[in-house]
């Protein structure tokens, strides 16, 4: 729940994880984070990618020693 001055903004509904406006304006915060949470998934898959052909590449290099 995100309040300003008492007054609730938006609401995380937990089964969706998505943000619910509750005042149109919160419309432009509640893109802003949709967008932010967007990008930290996309960069969370990107570094466990790459964390994996890292591992793969060190286990390569000692089975060849």
């Amino acid at each position: 729940r995100f309040q300003l001055n008492g007054k609730d903004y938006l609401i995380l509904d937990s089964d969706t994880n998505s943000w619910t406006v509750l005042i149109p304006e919160a419309q432009d915060l509640k893109q802003s984070w949709t967008l932010q949470a967007k990008y930290a998934s996309l960069e969370k898959i990107h570094l466990k990618e790459e964390c994996e052909k890292f591992i793969k590449q060190m286990n390569d290099t000692q089975n060849q020693e």
